[in-house]
């Protein structure tokens, strides 16, 4: 699992990173809204298909396509995208600069709003993804399919 969550960090910020390197500076709001666009349909159409492949085939084979598609994504990064990052020098990544930074947002009073409101969501959200399977599924006795389905329309 911390190796997803790491992963799934990792993609957020390079597809970021990705679209500011890589197009000009007047394409970027049009291709961000269509990555946006993927990132929505995304929460509606993972649990979808993964009801249909766990009813059809078992959960184990969840976990051996994402792998696969994770490899064939680091394949297709490997070959087709350019090295577009020059490091910069004055950059420095020395502790002490970057700890000093941190306390220098631990103090700021608007911070802990923020982080505070965001992690309420955010619990919220998680526990809705973590507890909804078990109510659906266990209580209801929903399959894997009718839930993927059910997840969907919530997301909407």
């Amino acid at each position: 699992r911390f190796i997803q969550a790491v992963g799934s960090c990792a993609a957020t910020v390079a597809s970021v990173a990705m679209v500011r390197d890589l197009f000009p500076v007047k394409d970027i709001p049009k291709v961000f809204s269509l990555l946006m666009l993927v990132l929505g349909l995304s929460p509606m159409l993972a649990p979808t298909i993964g009801g249909y492949v766990t009813e059809d085939y078992g959960w184990h084979i969840v976990f051996l396509i994402l792998m696969f598609m994770g490899i064939a994504v680091l394949i297709a990064s490997q070959i087709g995208l350019p090295n577009s990052y020059k490091p910069d020098p004055s950059i420095s990544l020395k502790p002490k600069p970057i700890i000093s930074n941190f306390l220098k947002v631990l103090k700021e009073p608007q911070f802990y709003t923020y982080a505070f409101t965001g992690s309420i969501a955010f619990s919220g959200l998680f526990t809705y993804v973590a507890a909804s399977p078990i109510i659906f599924m266990d209580i209801y006795h929903v399959d894997a399919k009718t839930y993927g389905w059910i997840f969907a329309f919530m997301s909407v």
